[in-house]
C-alpha cells in the first residue's frame, strides 16, 4: 500500500502533463500506481520518443504505439524530471 502510495503521488504531476500532451494514460481506477501504460498518438514519433529516452537514460518497455511505465521505491523526482525532460524533447 506505500508502494502504491508514492508512486500516485510521484506521477501525478507528470502524468497530467503528459495526458496534455494527447498521450491515453490508462484511469487510475484501471491500474496500478506502480505501472501505467501509455498510448501514444499518431502525432509522436515512437522512433524520435525511443531516442529521447535512451538519451535521458529512461528506461521504458514498449508495446506497439505503446509505453509501459513502471515505478518503485528507488525512484525519485530526479527520475521523473528525466522521464519528463525526454517527453518534452519530443513532444
Amino acid at each position: 500500500e506505500a508502494i502504491q502510495e508514492y508512486c500516485q503521488k510521484l506521477m501525478a504531476e507528470p502524468l497530467s502533463e503528459i495526458k496534455s500532451q494527447g498521450v491515453m494514460v490508462e484511469p487510475e481506477a484501471l491500474r496500478a500506481h506502480h505501472l501505467v501504460g501509455l498510448r501514444l498518438p499518431e502525432s509522436i514519433n515512437m522512433d524520435k520518443l525511443r531516442a529521447s529516452f535512451a538519451a535521458h537514460q529512461v528506461h521504458v518497455s514498449y508495446r506497439g504505439n505503446a509505453i509501459r511505465l513502471s515505478c518503485y521505491l528507488y525512484n525519485d523526482q530526479r527520475d521523473v524530471s528525466r522521464l519528463m525532460d525526454a517527453f518534452r524533447h519530443v513532444c
